[in-house]
């Protein structure tokens, strides 16, 4: 089983009860547009291919109701995040269409990004997107970044699953990765496990390893990336989302 941490976007200050309602109302679209989507490929027998399943949901999409509900959960997504702070804007990373340093990314790399024709097809479909390329962010921003990700997850994300193969990790610090958390026991976590690295010589002496070995470092350096990147998430008012 997989582990990737992700960060989940901060709530405005005395935003809190809008954004609970939002966030059911956002639900509550995308399980009725699932269910919609659902009963609109059942109707048309299994899809045997992949590119038989991408069709049908195009097709779905261009359907009086497909068009509707895919609206409705676009309006409510966005009614969400007028209630939080994003990832993006906590690291200060640069958007496509509003900074110049953003624009001059893309025009130099589009064609390595994504199929497109040309460079201002590029700068159109990304237009609204923020450019989480290190160089691109301040010192202090690139520490918010996932420095161990898995294939699927965003440069945000962190793969907790690391965690698990250091086996002189105390365990409920191991179980615990796999749980949400909110901004507080976000910072308390990579507080407790920063407190790991530093004892971590008497630990890995105490379950019968050299501290000094090669994998015992490579494994200090996943703890002390994870820890900082709790530390990064939590101090700054982001939880996370244990998605596995």
């Amino acid at each position: 089983m997989g582990l990737d941490w992700m960060v989940e976007a901060k709530v405005l200050p005395t935003k809190e009860r809008e954004h609970q309602v939002a966030t059911r109302l956002f639900r509550a679209a995308e399980a009725e547009r699932d269910r919609r989507e659902e009963d609109y490929f059942e109707k048309r027998g299994v899809a045997h291919t992949e590119e038989d399943a991408r069709r049908r949901f195009e097709d779905f999409q261009n359907t009086c109701e497909g068009a509707a509900f895919i609206r409705t959960v676009n309006e409510c997504y966005a009614t969400l995040q007028g209630l939080e702070v994003s990832a993006a804007s906590t690291l200060g990373a640069p958007v496509v269409g509003r900074d110049e340093k953003a624009d001059a990314w893309v025009k130099e790399n589009w064609k390595s990004l994504r199929q497109f024709s040309s460079e201002t097809e590029a700068l159109t479909k990304l237009k609204g997107d923020s450019v989480f390329e290190p160089k691109l962010l301040t010192a202090e921003s690139r520490k918010g970044l996932g420095t161990i990700r898995g294939i699927a997850a965003g440069v945000t994300s962190f793969r907790g699953k690391e965690l698990g193969f250091i086996d002189w990790l105390p365990e409920h610090l191991v179980d615990e990765a796999y749980t949400d958390h909110t901004s507080e026991q976000l910072a308390d976590y990579g507080a407790r496990l920063m407190e790991i690295v530093k004892r971590s010589p008497e630990i890995i002496r105490a379950a019968g390893r050299d501290p000094h070995e090669e994998q015992q470092n490579r494994e200090l350096i996943t703890l002390k990336a994870a820890a900082n990147w709790c530390l990064f998430w939590g101090v700054r008012g982001h939880g996370m989302r244990a998605w596995y």
